[in-house]
């Protein structure tokens, strides 16, 4: 258990170094670091207000399955939990996001037999690659038609490059 602990620690002061390296640098072009994190608050704030603005429809005090069946009835396509919780996470702050999760999982777990056509669909043999939509999403063959088509991200993508 030690050599893990060194083998972190060593590896926390590289990337340490490396971030300061990188501050450095980017003091150097002209840049603020504390400009660099108000904007990253700005961004997030931006994001926030931008979902608030499409879901303005939203019943705030619904539940959080009537939430999260409300996001994908307006996105119109498969999405990731992950997804769902991005969209969702802006109106439940003070849950914070793995609650938030935790709750939208076990309600959409629970209504796939009480919710007409909610259905999870899995594209490959990883659980992670499970998304959440409507049967009717599906064509003849069972795959998802162009238009409700789930959206797979960079990171998403490279985290498929990993394998041991």
């Amino acid at each position: 258990m030690d050599i893990i602990i060194e083998l972190l620690m060593a590896e926390r002061e590289k990337l340490t170094k490396r971030l300061n390296e990188v501050n450095d640098k980017l003091s150097e072009a002209g840049y603020s670091l504390s400009v660099l994190i108000q904007d990253s608050i700005n961004e997030v704030d931006k994001n926030d207000n931008n979902v608030k603005n499409r879901y303005s429809h939203f019943k705030i005090d619904g539940s959080i399955r009537e939430q999260a069946l409300e996001v994908l009835k307006t996105e119109n396509r498969f999405m990731f939990k992950k997804e769902i919780v991005d969209i969702l996470i802006p109106f439940h702050k003070s849950r914070g996001v793995e609650k938030l999760t935790s709750r939208v999982t076990s309600e959409l777990s629970n209504s796939k037999d009480k919710v007409e056509n909610l259905i999870t669909y899995q594209f490959s043999n990883s659980k992670q690659d499970t998304v959440w939509g409507n049967k009717t999403w599906l064509d003849e063959n069972g795959k998802p038609k162009k238009q409700h088509m789930y959206n797979i991200n960079e990171e998403r993508e490279q985290t498929k490059l990993f394998s041991f």
